[in-house]
């Protein structure tokens, strides 16, 4: 089995970078997660999300709470500026959501 470790420093804004030890993966992007209406990365009024399935989860609250407006999931870099990754709509979200053993 593969282990994970998690650093993190400071604030939210602050990069997440998870290392899979087995599989040499290293993420070192964070996840956010707004409406689409907002238009721009909003760093102060974003959700963050520590996983995919995490940020879809929180799209499914946003969804539900505000009348079933369309969400962004945003990849942000640990410099550069955050990309509007993928829009999350109602009729997508619960496909996208894996299921908890």
């Amino acid at each position: 089995m593969a282990s994970l470790t998690c650093s993190s420093e400071g604030s939210p804004l602050s990069m997440v970078q998870y290392t899979q030890q087995q599989r040499h993966m290293t993420r070192t992007y964070a996840i956010a997660v707004q409406p689409k209406a907002w238009g721009r990365f909003d760093p102060r009024g974003c959700d963050w999300a520590t996983s995919m399935d995490h940020a879809y989860r929180l799209c499914s609250v946003w969804l539900a709470k505000y009348h079933f407006e369309d969400m962004v999931i945003w990849k942000v870099p640990a410099s550069g500026k955050a990309m509007a990754w993928m829009t999350v709509t109602p009729d997508n979200v619960s496909s996208m959501i894996t299921e908890s053993v």
